[in-house]
């Protein structure tokens, strides 16, 4: 039967009684006895105490019980004591770890003045409530204990990452090719949720720019020390932009110089910060007032629209690789100009 029902016969095997050898007529001289039991996963082992009648000596030189936990000491026991006394002063001692160990050792020595019958003791698994007794059991929101383990779940709008503990939120989202719109933190405009992993995907046609301004209240954590706890980043092909947090936004309009941007959102496990609302939109890229380095355009403007073009002209001291000192370069749709040749130190 147990080939059919070996976990239960496995736990049904960690329960019974241990004794003292000869018990209860009596122990003979130079008797030992070693035992040991381990808990499963999930679980303690527990031992009571239920008759102690032993010589008794002064630290127990004489006789001796010792009982150890996970290899520890926990109870050096000789003497006589009643079940009352050992059940109030030493068995709610006897306990292991989850998933410890309990072992006892007795020994007598050479000879007693009088018969002593002993010790007996029962011990059992008891399961282990991990939610009630381990404040390190993990779990962010719901702890749901069951026999021989436990389970974490999560509020409603929130999902259990893979870890199998941390709730957190679906906040990733793909908004390609819409060219303006609003991005909030989770549960906006309450306190935004723990452990949030956020990342908003923007992408649109490359003769365009994504321009961010912040709206509304900024409340993103920030430490004493004016470290971003909680942290929103901006990502593009050119670099990253952040992070940002505190109370006070990015001066509006961030610009990212690019049509592909990821905006990152990350929060830790605690707080109670109100988060941020960005509305996006995009602009018409224009290239800027400089071609290459060590020269001047012309007409000189702060930027240039797509079709424009201007005559580079090499500074003072500096040529074209070709012995040339000036060429024509036009603004393209992506923001770039072409062509591009560099002036060079003569």
């Amino acid at each position: 039967l147990c080939l059919f029902l070996l976990p239960l016969c496995a736990m049904s095997m960690l329960s019974g009684w241990v004794e003292s050898p000869g018990y209860p007529r009596g122990y003979p001289p130079d008797a030992s006895l070693n035992w040991s039991r381990c808990a499963p996963p999930g679980h303690t082992l527990a031992l009571t105490l239920t008759h102690l009648d032993m010589e008794d000596s002064d630290g127990c030189e004489n006789d001796a019980l010792e009982i150890f936990a996970d290899g520890k000491q926990i109870a050096l026991q000789c003497g006589e004591m009643s079940f009352e006394d050992l059940d109030s002063t030493v068995n709610p001692s006897l306990l292991s770890s989850v998933e410890g160990c309990l072992s006892l050792s007795f020994r007598s020595d050479y000879s007693n003045t009088k018969r002593h019958t002993g010790f007996r003791g029962f011990y059992m698994l008891q399961d282990f409530d991990e939610c009630e007794e381990d404040p390190d059991n993990g779990c962010t929101q719901f702890c749901h204990n069951y026999i021989g383990g436990y389970l974490c779940s999560c509020r409603l709008g929130y999902h259990l990452d893979t870890d199998g503990h941390t709730c957190t939120v679906s906040c990733t989202e793909d908004l390609s090719g819409t060219l303006r719109g609003v991005i909030s933190s989770p549960s906006r405009p309450g306190p935004y949720a723990e452990h949030a992993h956020c990342s908003y995907i923007l992408s649109v046609e490359d003769n365009l720019e994504l321009l961010l301004h912040f709206t509304g209240e900024f409340d993103v954590e920030q430490g004493p020390d004016g470290q971003c706890v909680d942290t929103l980043m901006v990502e593009t092909s050119s670099g990253t932009q952040g992070p940002f947090c505190g109370r006070v936004p990015p001066s509006p309009p961030l610009r990212t110089g690019s049509h592909h941007a990821r905006i990152l959102f990350n929060s830790d496990g605690q707080g109670s910060n109100n988060g941020f609302t960005i509305h996006y939109r995009t602009t018409t890229k224009t290239c800027g007032g400089i071609v290459t380095s060590n020269s001047t355009l012309a007409p000189q403007q702060s930027e240039y629209h797509q079709g424009d073009t201007v005559t580079v002209t090499c500074d003072l001291g500096s040529v074209l690789n070709t012995g040339d000192k000036e060429y024509e370069s036009t603004c393209q749709r992506t923001g770039e100009w072409s062509p591009v040749h560099r002036c060079e130190r003569e």
